[in-house]
């Protein structure tokens, strides 16, 4: 049906052949819209599908889907973006932008520029690592990956792990972790220092390593205290 105005309505798929082009002055040209007076959390709200016809028609290989991130009400349309495709037969979410701004990666994050974590002048930045594991278990782990193919060394450079240190998953310990890049390709670090959850401090050295404090020869004092005398050792 073509309006007086010039717009067009179809009731069913539009297929075109060729490359479309819509020129505008710059105001909206696309508008996906879901005929729906009651939209619920989780409902989809509209897709975008990218398709081939190799082996067969209409194979799905990737997709934007915009869903309903709650129900919408009054000036509340929250809608979380959802980035998906296809690596084996079936339609994988890799990447979701929340309603609330905050996004969520399904697998690895490859980069080979910086990351930066910043806020503005007067917030304070955090990096959040999120897990569940026993007793003694890591929930978090920080690797320092080492890419180089001369294939000399350990390729976890070293590391760093949250422990927990109850069964429920409560509690944290931290572990860090260095190698010498003296063992087999692809051998992973190991446990040189241990900061307790009660701020025990304990030390795994190699053979003949050292434990230095004050390399580098400042006039500092070092203290060994007790509740009682601030200097137990001199």
């Amino acid at each position: 049906v073509v309006d007086i105005d010039g717009a067009v309505d179809m009731a069913s798929t539009l297929a075109v052949g060729g490359t479309t082009t819509v020129a505008t002055d710059g105001t909206v040209q696309l508008v996906l819209n879901r005929a729906d007076a009651s939209i619920q959390d989780n409902n989809q709200i509209a897709q975008i599908l990218v398709t081939g016809d190799d082996p067969s028609a209409s194979q799905s290989g990737a997709a934007i889907t915009f869903v309903a991130g709650s129900a919408w009400s009054s000036n509340v349309y929250a809608t979380d973006i959802v980035f998906s495709n296809d690596a084996s037969g079936t339609l994988t979410e890799r990447f979701r932008i929340n309603a609330d701004g905050t996004a969520n990666f399904a697998s690895s994050i490859n980069t080979n520029s910086d990351v930066v974590i910043a806020k503005s002048a007067t917030g304070i930045p955090s990096l959040t690592l999120s897990g569940f594991a026993g007793a003694n278990s890591p929930y978090s782990i920080i690797n320092f990956y080492n890419s180089d193919g001369s294939q000399q060394g350990p390729n976890n450079a070293a590391q760093i792990k949250a422990l927990a240190i109850n069964s429920d998953g409560s509690g944290g310990s931290l572990d860090f972790h260095t190698s010498t890049g003296t063992g087999s390709n692809g051998a992973d670090a190991t446990k040189k220092v241990t900061i307790g959850g009660g701020g025990a401090f304990t030390t795994y050295p190699s053979a003949g390593q050292p434990t230095v404090f004050n390399e580098n020869g400042l006039d500092v004092d070092f203290a060994v205290e007790s509740d009682a005398n601030s200097a137990m050792l001199f």
